[in-house]
């Protein structure tokens, strides 16, 4: 087997829309959530924009009220 590098994996599939499962350092625990790609040129751009959602809908109404 081939070991690609993550900065190489992760720019050959940077485009909007493009979804990774990954662990997030500043959420408590290190459980992976999906984040989905949100800028137009993700390549270029100097900000990537990155969502994820939550099933916790208590959890997140708490955070927004």
């Amino acid at each position: 087997m081939i070991f690609i590098p993550p900065e190489i994996r992760v720019g050959a599939t940077l485009r909007p829309g493009s979804v990774f499962y990954f662990a997030e350092e500043s959420h408590t625990g290190d459980t992976p959530h999906f984040f989905v790609v949100l800028n137009h040129s993700p390549r270029t751009d100097e900000v990537l924009l990155l969502v994820h959602s939550s099933s916790q809908l208590e959890k997140v109404r708490w955070r927004t009220s």
